[in-house]
């Protein structure tokens, strides 16, 4: 995948797919409104092949996170390409992405997702946890992989 960053004139440059990469891009919100999360599922070529959506119970936004990265996960295992494609997923939180990567720095609150998560990543031949690059400020992309 080639590094999402910033050109001379600061705009955003956005991260593109190669041949054999998929990107899932997830999203929890939690808000005086509702809670709910969702994401888009992007092939190598840039089509999207699945999007999903949808509420959950009251939580808090790490929470929502880690539900659509779990979503995220199981989609892509039914529809087949834990085998065929590297997978990206990116999500806002950098504290999700941190717990995802030390799990010496879990909260025991939210153990059991994170753990869920675990077993669905074994399950997929390579996996790498990216926060979203914000254009309104510019933040720096984070990421952590994990392979089989």
């Amino acid at each position: 995948m080639k590094s999402a960053g910033l050109n001379k004139d600061k705009s955003y440059v956005k991260a593109q797919l190669l041949k054999g990469e998929a990107k899932f891009s997830v999203m929890g919100v939690s808000n005086a409104e509702g809670v709910g999360c969702g994401g888009v599922l992007s092939l190598g070529g840039g089509e999207i092949w699945a999007l999903f959506a949808g509420p959950l119970q009251r939580s808090d936004a790490t929470i929502t996170d880690l539900s659509a990265i779990k979503m995220a996960l199981e989609v892509f295992i039914e529809a087949g390409f834990a085998d065929q494609f590297e997978l990206f997923i990116e999500t806002p939180s950098l504290v999700v992405v941190n717990w995802l990567q030390n799990s010496f720095e879990r909260p025991w609150s939210k153990w059991m997702l994170l753990a869920e998560i675990d077993k669905l990543v074994y399950n997929i031949a390579n996996v790498r946890f990216e926060v979203f690059v914000d254009p309104s400020n510019h933040v720096v992309s984070k990421g952590w992989g994990f392979s089989k």
